[in-house]
């Protein structure tokens, strides 16, 4: 299981997230979170060095699981050109002038731009652009 979560991690973060499913990258965080809190469970009072390693791993799961929100709100599929468009400026000042296409975010821009404190105003977008979305089905 480490070796899946380690090697998993390092993919989601460096590939460009258009290019993922977000509610697979999300089922498989709930998932080890749980799988890492088992197994610790199970192992602290006999083995509780090997213990320390899941609770190493969950902690690994938890730091990637603050990533989700910006996940889910970018590769949202009721995100118009006009919805980036907000997003865009949303951000304008932690991209500079490079340009922020959609189709190249990666999860390890998140930190280096620092999007975590547009979480609100970006998710706030996605939710409009959702329920644009549902009206229009």
């Amino acid at each position: 299981m480490a070796q899946e979560v380690k090697s998993s991690l390092v993919e989601w973060t460096q590939e460009r997230l258009m290019t993922r499913d977000s509610a697979q990258i999300a089922s498989s965080i709930s998932g080890w979170t749980n799988q890492c809190m088992q197994l610790y469970k199970k192992l602290i009072e006999d083995y509780p060095d090997t213990a320390e390693v899941a609770q190493s791993l969950k902690a690994n799961v938890d730091a990637f699981g603050k990533n989700l929100p910006l996940i889910k709100a970018f590769t949202s599929e009721a995100i118009t050109d006009e919805d980036w468009g907000e997003i865009q400026k949303v951000v304008e000042g932690a991209v500079g002038d490079d340009p922020f296409a959609q189709e190249e975010v990666k999860v390890s821009q998140f930190a280096e731009m620092d999007l975590y404190r547009y979480i609100e105003e970006i998710e706030e977008i996605e939710m409009r652009a959702a329920k644009k979305a549902k009206l229009a089905n």
